[in-house]
């Protein structure tokens, strides 16, 4: 890796840690707690988060760490009471039905989960989309990024099933994912703005 390759990737780096602070920053009001107190529950379990924050360093891990734990008491916030816990589905339901689908999305609704965390990513024409990979190939019949095909390219193929199979569902945008949900169930948008220009993967 050349130093400006390097000195590219601190800078990006420096920016995500600086939006994530500013997210923190929000919670932590909303919740009457100060960041140094979220930060401190954050590092209880911030050595776990190595993957989901793309580094090994540890006030990384703990500053991603204290931000998810925000988002998730803010969510609970009036829910079941103060100390209320909801059911997250993680992309939906993609045993019974394909990853990220709407048909995911129902079913996870109606097994009863709160929230369903997912995955956006946009097309080359500034749509937004459901697709947990930055690339088409191993949910679809297709192949390619997704920032290199537009919306009705995209919406051309069909999703595959866990075991690889194909499906009659299409990917969905995020405007049919809120539709479904609207009243029913939160939603955790993972990814967002991975696909801005000079951030393909994610």
């Amino acid at each position: 890796m050349t130093l400006e390759e390097r000195m590219e990737m601190g800078a990006q780096l420096k920016r995500k840690m600086n939006c994530c602070q500013a997210v923190l920053l929000a919670y932590a009001d909303k919740l009457g707690k100060s960041e140094e107190e979220l930060m401190r529950l954050g590092s209880g379990f911030g050595s776990g988060m190595g993957t989901m924050a793309g580094t090994g360093n540890s006030r990384i891990r703990a500053l991603v760490a204290a931000t998810c734990l925000a988002a998730v008491m803010v969510a609970t916030m009036g829910v079941a009471g103060t100390n209320g816990v909801m059911v997250a589905s993680h992309r939906a339901d993609w045993q019974f039905a394909p990853e990220n689908s709407l048909e995911s999305l129902k079913n996870a609704i109606r097994f009863g989960a709160d929230m369903i965390e997912t995955d956006v990513r946009m097309t080359k024409d500034g749509h937004i989309v459901i697709m947990h990979d930055y690339a088409v190939d191993r949910t679809t019949n297709g192949s390619g990024y997704i920032g290199d095909l537009t919306l009705d390219e995209i919406r051309a193929l069909r999703l595959r099933d866990n075991l690889g199979a194909m499906s009659p569902y299409q990917v969905p945008t995020l405007e049919e994912f809120i539709a479904v949900a609207k009243g029913k169930a939160w939603h955790y948008l993972d990814k967002a703005a991975y696909d801005l220009p000079g951030h393909e993967e994610g």
